[in-house]
């Protein structure tokens, strides 16, 4: 009788011990709340990278980042940004308010769902919305839904939108 008494002990303490760690491969998020609004620093891209000339884009805003135990990622943005051509000192204000969604398949590339209104710089060769980015580069104002993915290098190979592009280095060329 104590043996089988020792028995069950050892059984139910094993499954107690046990429980955590299969409740603790459910999956799970890490959570980080943008709750108060922060200034980025300013990022000057060189001429012939995201336009013809130098952009400066200044940002301020919140993010709201998501982990999850599959490895994809999801954010939610909100900035508001002025992009400045260095050259004239041109520049133009934008609101972007969007939700991203990122996974990472196991064959090393990247891909992203943007929603709502954004911003993207595409660099020469990456695939852009009118095919492969010449030797300027470009960047866009964007509404709608944009599917992207990075190669393993970081380059947009495969690039989708779904929604409205405005030519940002048009806008600050005139």
């Amino acid at each position: 009788m104590r043996k089988a008494l020792l028995v069950l002990v050892v059984v139910f303490t094993t499954l107690a011990l046990a429980a955590p760690a299969a409740v603790a491969g459910e999956p799970y998020r890490f959570h980080v709340r943008g709750v108060d609004r922060f200034t980025m620093d300013p990022v000057t891209l060189p001429a012939g990278l995201a336009c013809p000339f130098s952009l400066r884009i200044e940002s301020e805003g919140q993010i709201t980042y998501w982990m999850f135990s599959d490895g994809h990622e999801a954010t939610s943005k909100n900035f508001a940004r002025t992009l400045t051509n260095v050259e004239t000192g041109a520049s133009i204000d934008h609101l972007s308010a969007y939700h991203a969604t990122i996974y990472h398949p196991d064959d090393g590339t990247t891909l992203e769902t943007d929603h709502g209104s954004f911003i993207v710089v595409f660099f020469p060769g990456d695939q852009g919305p009118n095919g492969v980015v010449g030797p300027s580069g470009e960047t866009y104002f964007m509404t709608g839904t944009a599917k992207t993915t990075f190669g393993v290098n970081g380059a947009i190979t495969s690039f989708s939108l779904d929604g409205q592009a405005t030519d940002v280095c048009q806008l600050l060329s005139s």
